[in-house]
């Protein structure tokens, strides 16, 4: 370690979401696994402790398992969270 960076102590794992020089093929693996996360906490019963967004989102990816398969819907789902996030990082 350098001097330079001996005077940084980081405080926690980097968010998996931060603006940061991310090639786009880890960010959507992120996103698949973060809307994986809240699917799996919806099946477990944990859908009420989820943030109001994820239970917003999972209702429109169940309504749409209704209409398409479920790599369609989750396809869409990932790509709606995909443009919510990059829409709060421009603001």
């Amino acid at each position: 370690m350098n001097s330079f960076a001996a005077g940084f102590k980081l405080i926690g794992p980097p968010c998996p979401l931060a603006p940061t020089p991310v090639s786009p093929r880890k960010r959507a693996r992120r996103l698949r696994l973060i809307f994986a996360t809240w699917l799996m906490m919806a099946k477990l019963g944990g859908f009420e402790d989820l943030p109001s967004n994820a239970q917003s989102f999972l209702a429109n990816y169940r309504t749409r398992l209704k209409t398409m398969s479920e790599a369609e819907s989750t396809a869409l789902a990932v790509r709606e969270v995909y443009a919510l996030i990059t829409a709060k990082w421009e603001a």
